[in-house]
């Protein structure tokens, strides 16, 4: 999601409207273009740019729980390690 920033809650709308039962998005919240060292954090940025002003803007763990219970997440999963994040929308 964090590619659609500023646009995210736009296009969740759009991704949960066009589902018949059941949408999961998985989410980094750890991310290597945070990374303290330069090198890392560099190469990581050119090889995830969107093509937009926002492409190094990210979802963190409490910024991206917020935007799932929004949109009313029925489950949400942090995958072991704490890198990803996972959100289950059913259809109502």
């Amino acid at each position: 999601m964090y590619h659609f920033i500023p646009y995210e809650d736009y296009i969740m709308g759009k991704i949960l409207n066009s589902a018949s039962k059941r949408t999961v998005i998985a989410e980094p919240v750890i991310n290597l273009s945070s990374s303290n060292h330069f090198f890392i954090r560099h190469i990581s940025r050119i090889l995830t740019a969107a093509g937009n002003d926002h492409s190094n803007e990210k979802f963190g763990k409490e910024r991206l729980l917020v935007f799932f219970n929004k949109h009313k997440a029925t489950a949400i999963f942090e995958i072991k390690g704490g890198r990803d994040i996972i959100g289950i929308f059913d259809k109502e």
